[in-house]
């Protein structure tokens, strides 16, 4: 598999190939990046918005952001732990907490070849 495909690069040849060539010891194998590449998004935190939160002071009831952490990948599944995030009311601007227990997504692993 040439590295620019892995990574995405397009750019102009010359570019290119500079680029593939630096990329080149950090290549993989594709097959082997699609069986595991669930076990990259160990660890990490992405950013969840979610609509329908009420404030606990107003009762405004807004779209709020929330970080979710994966702490294992199972297959297609990520499951993270519950958490707390403190948010501010657009309406009253007052901090409130939101809280969700432990949680799991669906990992959709997208896969272009060109």
């Amino acid at each position: 598999m040439p590295v620019g495909l892995g990574f995405g690069i397009s750019a102009p040849s010359l570019v290119s190939s500079t680029l593939v060539s630096m990329l080149a010891p950090y290549a993989e194998d594709l097959e082997r990046l699609k069986e595991d590449s669930g076990k990259y998004l160990v660890g990490m935190t992405f950013n969840k918005r979610v609509p329908g939160v009420a404030c606990d002071h107003c009762g405004y009831v807004q779209e709020v952001t929330i970080p979710i952490s994966i702490s294992r990948v199972e297959g297609i599944r990520g499951y993270g732990p519950g958490g707390s995030v403190t948010v501010i009311c657009k309406k009253c601007n007052r901090s409130f907490p939101v809280n969700w227990d432990s949680l799991t997504i669906e990992i959709d692993m997208t896969w272009k070849n060109s």
